[in-house]
């Protein structure tokens, strides 16, 4: 490991110390704009934000899922983040994957709550409109980066970002 923390608190502390981990072993690249250099990450934060608050919101909190961690781990070519529980309701990954999903929350206090909890950055943890995933689709186009890979299983669920896309033959 080239890291390793165990994060515990209140979601605002957990959301914004994750954050600040992934983008200290994030790597950035230099792009030459004008005179000026600008850093670009591997990963976009609004996309990194959404899957992290996403995690936290939708995660099985029941009995059966005690002891299990939301897991971030970073990979040469990929970042991954794992939450306990599969999707719930009438979500899949398909429709996820086509922005087409029917916002659907197991813990739906929770994600009412989230909605007036602020982070250090002023913005709500959770906007709860089931607009995340369209707003990390966007900010991963946008970085010029593939969409992000859904696996769903029973007892988990992973979103995973590439940091790199192959470009089509037109481009």
């Amino acid at each position: 490991f080239l890291d390793s923390a165990s994060v515990d608190g209140p979601m605002p502390t957990v959301l914004d110390e994750a954050l600040q981990r992934i983008r200290r072993n994030m790597r950035y690249r230099a792009v030459i704009h004008g005179a000026g250099r600008i850093d670009v990450p591997d990963y976009p934060e609004t996309a990194l934000r959404e899957a992290l608050s996403n995690a936290l919101m939708h995660r099985d909190y029941s009995g059966a899922a005690q002891g299990t961690q939301i897991r971030v781990e970073m990979f040469p070519d990929r970042i991954e983040i794992e939450s306990p529980g599969g999707l719930y309701g009438p979500v899949s990954t398909e429709a996820l994957q086509a922005g087409d999903a029917v916002s659907s929350s197991r813990n739906a206090s929770l994600a009412k709550l989230l909605e007036d909890v602020v982070g250090s950055d002023g913005h709500a943890i959770a906007e709860n409109r089931g607009s995340g995933i369209a707003s990390m689709q966007r900010a991963l186009r946008e970085a010029r980066l593939g969409p992000p890979e859904f696996d769903d299983q029973v007892s988990r669920f992973t979103v995973r970002f590439r940091n790199a896309t192959l470009v089509d033959e037109q481009t």
